[in-house]
């Protein structure tokens, strides 16, 4: 599944959804999907509802919100943007200074796409 993501091949896509849909090998999946931009239709929508399930309350998440926000900017998929804003915004509130960075850098490779978002969540960053 990964080296066939790495290689740009569209056969990892399956494996890649039965691992982001049922949780086997799924780190490897996140860090796979972000070679398949053409897929990102069917990848984001899964990747944008474990960000959203992140128990941001945790100091340890199952799957690591920064993981997720990376790949979801290599997908390039603008429906991320909420979540991604979401997610931002929870770290600052948690206090996960180590997620602070990543995820509203992750949403600036949105571009003039994430401008609203990214005023939102500037004001809370440190």
């Amino acid at each position: 599944m990964v080296a066939l993501a790495g290689l740009n091949d569209e056969r990892a896509l399956p494996s890649l959804l039965t691992a982001l849909d049922t949780d086997a090998d799924v780190w490897r999946a996140i860090g796979a999907v972000g070679h398949l931009p053409q897929s990102a239709a069917e990848l984001a929508p899964r990747l944008i509802r474990r960000l959203a399930d992140v128990d941001h309350s945790r100091e340890w998440a199952d799957v690591s919100p920064v993981a997720l926000a990376s790949a979801l900017a290599k997908l390039d998929d603008p429906a991320a943007v909420p979540a991604l804003t979401e997610a931002a915004q929870a770290a600052v509130r948690h206090e996960h200074s180590r997620m602070a960075e990543p995820l509203p850098k992750a949403l600036a490779s949105f571009g003039p796409r994430a401008a609203a978002a990214l005023d939102v969540v500037r004001p809370s960053l440190p």
